[in-house]
């Protein structure tokens, strides 16, 4: 279990507790049947009000209570807010499942914005020096208000809006760079010993996930895609559109390090390179649910490669157990991670403080049914990474494993 969750029992109330749990809400329906335990033995349905009703749950909050009030050393510094989200976040850990989760309203926000990969602010990674503790701006999205603005990689962030922002976490300075389109944000940044304040207006800004471009060896598109979010699979067309409109021999996709996102990203980007047919389908309690279909609208027909590698996960697994069922690409890489698991994020209705529950609601399968969880995807050429083999090649570096899918490329085209 968490420490959230450790945090909120150890520090339970009973009066707060009773006052949260008294009907639960969870994926829209009300728990309210009797019960004696914390399932209901005829049904197999999890009964939360029955264990906050029981009279064992309620002494031992008091007991817990009286003995916070008489020896916790920082009992003022704590809130009942803090107190039940740690309980909440317990409930879903408790269920075991890693990738579940509870959501205050803040962390839902937070969790939607980044799988929307859009935002009001002004386009701009940062990152702490681990040495000196800089803010130093690490790439401003070209094109981004800060790009237009002026604000350089490299920039060493020093205040927002007037408001010193050494010593404040990372997180505190995103949320101060983030804001309403046209509202503004006046930076001070120090940059090779000067100090200058650069005026940026925020706008509605889309997170590159895509990146690509034409490879010097041998005329072939590689596209690398950072994770699958809402604005991914409109990106993903437009490397694809420009890479085809330069006649590239084929195309390299670089799914490293991606930890997946979005289903209808990826289906909307499978759709774009393979032909009609069924990319996935899911499973959930109730047996076969959802079936995805690319379309015969479009589709890739010169040869192309998929790189995967342990950190590949979820959608990048959806996406590159589709291209191996079909056989139109070649895998290349190591063993993908192996979640073959759906989410399902659900708003907790009734309750109307913001909140919500991600919980694992089913399984899914590539189109000749096989569910890769807690095995991953065998690569068709497998080659480890070697840290050691990157050389220059242009806008990115070519590492062993880009140089063996170019290879791969290569041989398929007879050049």
């Amino acid at each position: 279990m968490k420490n959230s969750f450790l945090k909120g029992m150890i520090l339970g109330m009973a009066a707060t507790a009773l006052l949260f749990f008294g009907t639960y809400f969870i994926m829209g329906e009300i728990f309210d049947k009797a019960g004696k335990g914390l399932y209901e033995s005829d049904e197999g349905t999890i009964n939360l009000q029955a264990v906050v009703s029981s009279d064992e749950f309620v002494n031992k909050c008091k007991v817990l209570n009286n003995y916070i009030n008489a020896y916790y050393i920082n009992k003022k510094d704590i809130s009942t807010d803090d107190i039940c989200d740690g309980m909440y976040h317990g409930i879903i850990d408790s269920l075991g499942d890693k990738y579940a989760d509870y959501y205050n309203s803040e962390e839902y926000n937070s969790f939607m914005e980044n799988a929307q990969g859009r935002y009001g602010g002004i386009g701009t990674y940062v990152s702490k020096n681990a040495i000196t503790g800089d803010i130093v701006i690490v790439n401003p999205f070209e094109g981004a208000p800060a790009d237009k603005a002026g604000v350089k990689s490299g920039d060493i962030l020093t205040a927002i809006d007037g408001e010193s922002v050494v010593g404040l976490e990372l997180d505190d300075i995103v949320t101060m760079m983030k804001g309403e389109e046209g509202t503004s944000a006046s930076l001070g940044i120090l940059r090779d010993g000067s100090t200058l304040t650069i005026e940026v207006v925020r706008e509605m800004v889309d997170v590159p996930t895509v990146d690509y471009e034409v490879l010097e060896d041998g005329n072939i598109g590689y596209i690398y895609v950072s994770s699958f979010d809402s604005v991914t699979s409109d990106q993903f067309r437009e490397a694809v559109d420009e890479l085809e409109a330069k006649n590239v021999d084929g195309l390299i996709i670089d799914l490293r390090d991606n930890g997946g996102g979005l289903i209808d990203a990826v289906v909307d980007m499978l759709d774009r390179i393979l032909p009609k047919g069924l990319v996935m389908y899911t499973e959930t309690n109730k047996g076969r649910d959802e079936e995805f279909y690319s379309t015969d609208e479009e589709s890739y027909t010169k040869p192309y490669a998929v790189i995967i590698n342990g950190y590949s996960a979820s959608a990048s697994e959806v996406f590159a157990g589709a291209v191996q069922d079909y056989g139109f690409g070649t895998i290349v890489g190591t063993k993908s991670y192996g979640k073959g698991v759906v989410q399902s994020i659900f708003p907790l209705n009734g309750v109307n403080d913001g909140s919500a529950v991600k919980l694992t609601t089913a399984k899914y399968f590539t189109p000749n049914g096989r569910n890769i969880d807690g095995i991953g995807i065998e690569p068709d050429v497998v080659i480890e990474y070697d840290k050691n083999s990157t050389v220059d090649g242009g806008k990115f570096k070519i590492d062993n494993q880009i140089q063996k899918a170019i290879d791969v490329i290569k041989e398929k085209t007879g050049k």
